[in-house]
């Protein structure tokens, strides 16, 4: 069931009204063949601070900083050039600034000819994960 939802992701958020879009709790962008962003929803507005007016027209390469690890984008690249599902972890910045690490697929989508035409990209926060936030409890006292 996992595999058949993953093949016909793309599909059915690439078809979505913005309304639906922005009801899918991830970040969702959805771009050309070449990176170009043509759509995206609230929740990765939410996520990157950046307005729909200041991504659109625009490649992912901006949410990149001093800490995205350049293997990683060699990777991804790769895996679109190929047209094929990437899938990985990247550390991206905020308008802010601020860093934050996300779980990211990237999906390709094709026409009738079997020919890539967009990728649509799902963005998961997983800063608190990655950066062991999550405060541990006190050791038990241990009694003699």
């Amino acid at each position: 069931m996992a595999d058949h939802c993953t093949a016909h992701a793309p599909e059915v958020l690439f078809r979505m009204s913005q309304i639906e879009l922005n009801a899918v709790q991830e970040g969702v962008l959805i771009t050309d063949a070449n990176g170009i962003i043509l759509a995206l929803n609230d929740a990765f507005i939410s996520l990157s601070g950046f307005s729909k007016a200041e991504t659109l027209g625009r490649t992912c390469r901006f949410f990149q900083g001093p800490g995205t690890d350049q293997q990683t984008l060699n990777e991804m690249r790769q895996a679109q050039k190929n047209g094929t599902i990437f899938s990985g972890e990247v550390l991206n910045y905020r308008k802010d600034y601020s860093a934050f690490w996300n779980e990211l697929t990237i999906f390709p989508w094709r026409n009738h000819r079997r020919e890539v035409t967009h990728f649509v990209g799902l963005i998961k926060d997983i800063t608190e994960r990655k950066l062991g936030q999550a405060s541990p409890q006190e050791p038990a006292e241990v009694l003699p």
